[in-house]
């Protein structure tokens, strides 16, 4: 059987090389050399050829200029206008720069008035009639130029018969065992390759005359390189019919119709790019140079020297001098081939100069083209089950491994989704050892989400998600905002169903986000501005220190896992895995009470229940509310804290049938009751866009928690309070003015705004007898305080009358920023600060100390908020510091100027590191008792950072910084620092007093998972911050004030944090010694507060500098015991 298979096989191969060689067989004849040597006639065709087209075309060019000159003069003009005239009349007239009129007529030879010209002539005349050779011409030219079909098809045979022709020329001098024999006479009837070349050479003869008739310049065509190549070529296809005698000649030149390949690619759109034309062209300039010297050298060798009468022929076949060609253009020279004859020797001086100049010039320019072609210009083909999501903006090594580390978190389970990274650049050698480490995950395309075609090719249409990464070491931050702006415009323009999550650098960016059409807040689209997040984290840490770092831990990725001496230390990394997750409460919750649903979460499942995710009339998306007083309805959606998402999927399993006596460390499972049905997406790896919709659904029809703060006519009656600038406006009567707004049809609403008298005007306009009632209000909607909007100059302090002031208990700011750099924002800094969740007596006097006009640009929009103070020095000053009592500070927090633009980005931190170290090294006298505060506090007073410092490293600070290799800087002081690489574990993140800018990136993929993690965030930053007042801020107004007295709490539907000492109210004496943790939360739930985890100090028992770290424990389990010196997070209504 064997032996028949390779029988068969060895037949099918003896048949296909048969076929083969009769191929070659049918070109192969037994050629007779002539006695008679005729090139010279050969080459002599190819030489009177184009002379005889000369002469007849000078013939007819002198007959044409003789006839011209006879033929009488055909147009004569009567009246000719003058040089200065604008314009033309309709009826033939022309304007003059002086307004008269002047009638240009001309006359034809028969005396008649040109129609066209013709004054008054109701319409034009029809054109001349055109020369039938102009019509020709053009006919000519649109084939050559290939603009029609015609044209093209037309070119495109032009060069595969000039390949044929080639062809031919390579079958007759390819055989080197034999003769070449250069002259042969035979019957031309009989030989068809003949025949074939001659069929060849009469199209190219049609061709060469069509290029002529199209040829404007008829001269200037004949010297060009096509048309030398026809002459030498065609004319002797036609001798070889009249002779029967055969010179195999120069028809190697048709290789130079390789130079047309280029030209024939971009006809059919093959070549689009700059880079792909000119390789093109390089390499079919090599190309027919090659060919064309192997031609002449084939010709010169086999033919012999003439003197000699051809004499001494070398036998070689054309393919060997295509050998020796290119090795002495390479100028290798192996010298195995060198020319003999004295032709060739003279031919091959003159070559080695010239290919030499052309190998040195083209082929280092051919390896540049190829490396600097797009590598990364495939598309993407999403696979099939496989989604993906698309990354662009600031795409860099760091970048994108930092990006790929957060968002294959193990936290989130098995994520089956692919990144695909859309860049403009060319990854290094770093990236794409990145890339193919990350093959299954990543794809990498070299283009921009600004361009619709790049779009296309990362399947935008079929994306996820599109996630906008800005750069936060920008020089020019507002430019890098409008190139994210821009990279959104461009996304919804071309998918507007596509989520859209941008990076954003300063806040006066978002509006121009929001204004997008397409941007729904509805479809997830949502925008993570690090310069409020920055500013907002910074102001809670000053209330609560170590918030933070909580709040960065819950959004990045696990920190590498280390062995540390320190047990708090050790801590503190196993609480870092704690991230946030949402999910469905189960029927085991239905009718509880928010508190008792948290106690069990924590006690049985060990998980944190915080708050819920609530339907919202001032956020359609929906909103998060911590901690609130209600109970727990079927379907609601919980705000969960936990290490991985399976745990968390265990609130959606209890029953209260079947789960009713769980223990904490059972294993819970779905019950599979026959009233629940289980769903595909309570599953811990669900599609995050399957995520997004079902919680949106579940919030449709909800009942809202809060009020509307948008009633009709809310606008109006802004206006008028802005107008009236009012500082004590009853904050009732405004209430009832909007009451009666909501009651009240549009069309009475339209007719008093249309109305000259305002009625609505009158009835909130201040009195004179409220004015001054008193001078601490609330703003409309209650969740922030306000006052009445004062002077910067009334405000500014220097060094001398910020001494005479006694600062006790404050907050101060170092603003390091000069004059010229870019705004901060100091409103999103200062209203967090400002809630109406604080008592008025409890807050915090803000100074700012910084340069006086960069301040001066933020006072307008922050003038009328309370107990601000403005002190114009230097930050690095020590008088300075001590005139605004830093001592006595509760905390100061260092702002960095966001210029950027340093030639080394770490140098961006350089103000930072020099004021948060000059501050440490401080010493302070020894005072008994602290002297009276403008600031009267008493909340936290037993906080080590809340004493007087006599040293500076006991002032508490919080930096934020730019670069994560200056971390370790702030901590230069000690001897023993550490030597962690990962930021996560440097020990002035862990304790809370430095705040790196690269932790609030993963807050992008925590939101893109977990679509309300920004909502989340701002309402632990922000509180209950309403629609209104997002109107209100982003238009410029600021806040708008009303009377309403300091001590009557807001409406706030949501809780406050807090940094709650065990030996304080109003844990004080309800937690007995060696407690743990569970009873610490049982405790707390049962006083109305959630416990988020514990600020615990790092260094026991130690003096000095380290006696006042602390570190974040978030959410450590039950069992964890307790010191008496932890501080406990908490959220409190």
């Amino acid at each position: 059987m064997e032996n028949s298979t390779l029988s068969e096989f060895s037949s099918s191969a003896e048949m296909a090389t048969a076929s083969t060689g009769a191929v070659f067989e049918l070109f192969r004849y037994d050629d007779e050399e002539c006695q008679e040597k005729l090139w010279w006639v050969f080459l002599l065709s190819g030489l009177i050829f184009p002379l005889t087209i000369l002469l007849i075309l000078g013939i007819w060019r002198a007959i044409s200029h003789i006839i011209h000159l006879r033929k009488p003069r055909g147009y004569r003009p009567v009246r000719l206008a003058p040089p200065n005239f604008r314009d033309r009349t309709r009826n033939g007239s022309f304007f003059t720069h002086s307004g008269n009129i002047v009638d240009v007529t001309v006359t034809n030879p028969e005396g008649e008035t040109s129609a066209a010209l013709k004054p008054g002539s109701p319409e034009p005349v029809k054109p001349p009639r055109v020369h039938w050779l102009a019509v020709v011409q053009k006919a000519a030219s649109e084939i050559v130029s290939a603009q029609s079909l015609t044209g093209k098809i037309a070119v495109f045979i032009t060069f595969i018969v000039s390949m044929v022709s080639l062809v031919l020329y390579f079958l007759e001098v390819t055989n080197s065992h034999i003769e070449m024999i250069q002259e042969k006479c035979a019957d031309w009837s009989q030989r068809i390759d003949w025949q074939l070349e001659l069929i060849c050479s009469v199209y190219l003869l049609i061709d060469f005359f069509i290029r002529f008739i199209a040829a404007h310049n008829k001269v200037r065509f004949m010297f060009e390189i096509y048309s030398i190549v026809d002459y030498l070529t065609i004319p002797p296809a036609f001798l070889v019919v009249v002779l029967d005698h055969h010179w195999t000649g120069l028809r190697f030149l048709r290789a130079l119709y390789v130079l047309s390949i280029p030209d024939i690619l971009q006809f059919c759109n093959v070549l689009r790019t700059s880079t792909s034309i000119r390789l093109a062209q390089l390499l079919s300039f090599l190309t027919s140079v090659i060919l064309v010297s192997a031609g002449f050298f084939h010709l010169f060798e086999t033919y012999g020297d003439f003197h000699l009468d051809q004499r001494n022929p070398v036998l070689r076949s054309y393919w060997e001098f295509v050998y020796f060609t290119v090795v002495s253009m390479s100028t290798v020279g192996y010298g195995d081939i060198f020319p003999t004859t004295r032709l060739g020797k003279a031919f091959g001086s003159v070559f080695i100069i010239f290919a030499f100049t052309v190998f040195a010039a083209f082929v280092p320019e051919m390896f540049r083209l190829f490396q600097s072609r797009k590598r990364y210009s495939d598309p993407y083909k999403p696979g099939r089950g496989i989604r993906h999501v698309i990354a662009a903006g600031d795409i860099s090594t760091e970048s994108m491994q930092r990006f790929l580390q957060v968002f294959y978190c193990k936290q989130r389970g098995k994520v089956e989704l692919k990144v695909v990274f859309v860049n403009r650049t060319d990854p290094d050698l770093e990236m794409e050892a990145l890339l193919k480490r990350n093959a299954t995950r990543a794809f990498y395309i070299q283009g921009s989400v600004l361009d619709p075609a790049d779009l296309q090719r990362a399947a935008i249409d079929k994306a996820l998600a599109c996630l906008i990464l800005a750069d936060k070491n920008a020089s020019n931050p507002t430019a890098e905002d409008a190139g994210s702006v821009m990279s959104v415009i461009a996304v919804k323009n071309v998918s507007p169903m596509t989520r859209c999550l941008v990076q954003l650098l300063h806040s006066r960016s978002i509006s121009h986000v929001m204004n997008i059409p397409g941007f729904n807040a509805l479809a997830g689209d949502s925008v993570i501005c690090f310069s409020t997040l920055e500013l907002g984290l910074l102001a809670q840490s000053c209330l609560a220190p170590g918030f933070a770092t909580l709040i960065c831990n819950l959004m990045n990725a696990n920190c590498e896992k280390v062995d540390h001496e320190n047990g708090v230390f050790t801590d503190y990394v196993e609480a870092s895995r704690n991230k946030i997750f949402m999910e469905e409460l189960g029927s085991y919750f239905d009718g509880m009470s928010f508190l008792e649903a948290s106690r069990v979460c924590h006690l049985k499942l060990e998980v944190l229940l915080i708050g819920l995710l609530e339907a919202d009339q001032n956020h359609p998306s929906g909103t998060v509310l911590l901690n609130p007083s209600v109970n727990i309805r079927p379907g609601r959606i919980g705000v969960f804290i936990a290490k991985t998402a399976e745990e968390v999927c265990k609130a959606w399993f209890l029953c209260k049938q079947c789960h009713s006596d769980v223990s904490p460390k059972q294993k819970i499972t779905f019950c599979g009751c026959p009233s629940r049905i289980p769903s595909y997406l309570q599953t811990a790896a669900r599609d995050p866009a399957e995520r997004f919709r079902t919680f949106a659904s579940s919030l449709e029809g909800g009942d809202s928690l809060k009020d509307q703060t948008l009633p009709k006519g809310w606008e109006r009656t802004i206006l008028k309070l802005i107008q009236r600038n009012p500082s004590s406006v009853s904050l009732h009567r405004m209430e009832n003015s909007f009451s009666d707004l909501k009651n009240r049809p549009l069309e009475s609403l339209q007719e008093e705004q249309d109305s000259d008298s305002m009625p609505l005007m009158a009835s909130i306009s201040p009195t004179s007898d409220e004015s001054d009632e008193s001078p601490h209000v609330l703003d409309v909607t209650r969740a922030f305080y306000s006052c009445t909007g004062k002077p910067y100059k009334s405000v500014i302090m220097n060094r001398s009358k910020a001494a005479k002031q006694t600062f006790n208990d404050h907050i101060v700011v170092l603003v390091l920023a000069g004059p010229n750099d870019p705004p901060v924002g100091f409103q999103d800094f200062i209203l967090p600060l400002r809630s109406s969740k604080i008592r008025y007596d409890n807050l915090k006097e803000i100074v700012f100390l910084g340069d006086a006009q960069f301040l001066e640009k933020e006072w307008h929009k922050i003038r009328n908020l309370p107990k601000l103070t403005i002190v114009k020095g230097d930050p690095l000053d020590r008088a300075d510091l001590r005139a605004v009592s830093i001592k006595t500070c509760a905390m100061c927090v260092i702002l960095p100027s966001r210029s950027g633009g340093s030639s080394d980005p770490i140098l961006d931190d350089k103000d930072a590191i020099l004021a948060t170290l000059n501050i440490m090294a401080m010493n302070f006298e020894r005072v008994d008792a602290p002297p009276r505060s403008r600031s009267t506090s008493t909340q936290n007073a037993n906080f080590s950072f809340k004493k007087l410092a006599r040293e500076g490293f006991e002032v508490p600070t919080i930096s934020a910084l730019y670069q994560d290799v200056n971390v370790p800087l702030l901590e230069a002081f000690q001897s023993d620092k550490s030597v962690f690489k990962d930021v996560m574990l440097m020990e002035p993140y862990v304790c809370g007093y430095a705040l790196p800018l690269s932790a609030l990136d993963s807050i992008l993929i925590a939101n893109f998972f977990n679509p309300y993690a920004i909502e989340l965030i701002k309402a632990l930053l922000f509180g209950d911050m309403s629609m209104l007042t997002e109107t209100l801020l982003a238009e410029g107004i600021g806040l708008v004030s009303g009377e309403m007295p300091a001590t009557d709490p807001g409406r706030s539907g949501n809780s406050q944090l807090r940094l709650v000492s065990l030996w304080d109210h109003p844990l004080r004496n309800r937690i007995p010694g060696n407690s743990t943790y569970g009873l610490l939360f049982t405790e707390a739930c049962s006083l109305g507060m959630i416990c988020l985890g514990l600020c615990r100090r790092v260094y026991p028992g130690t003096w000095g500098s380290r006696a006042t770290k602390r570190s974040v424990i978030t959410n450590p389990p039950p069992e964890y015991e307790l010191r008496f010196d932890d501080l406990v997070y908490v959220l409190s209504s």
